[in-house]
């Protein structure tokens, strides 16, 4: 697992937070983690100990966490207010 100490984990980032973050931050500044990840070096599910075990051992420098899973059309207008 690379060392990611000089970035910022973004776990939940294809999400509807996560998205709006991945597109101002850059990728020197941060990693972003989904459970839906193509990358199989950012793959995180919030139930599997594998993916916090490689989450923690790639020591971010900080972790902003925004997974939540299972929760319904995040996309539709409603859930802004």
């Amino acid at each position: 697992m690379e060392l990611i100490e000089n970035k910022i984990a973004i776990i939940g980032s294809e999400g509807f937070l996560g998205k709006a973050i991945k597109r101002n931050l850059d990728n020197e500044k941060g990693v972003f983690w989904s459970h839906n990840s193509s990358n199989r070096n950012c793959l995180f599910n919030l139930l599997d100990e594998k993916t916090w075990n490689s989450l923690l051992t790639s020591k971010p420098k900080a972790a902003i966490f925004l997974s939540w899973p299972g929760l319904p059309r995040y996309n539709e207008t409603f859930h802004i207010s």
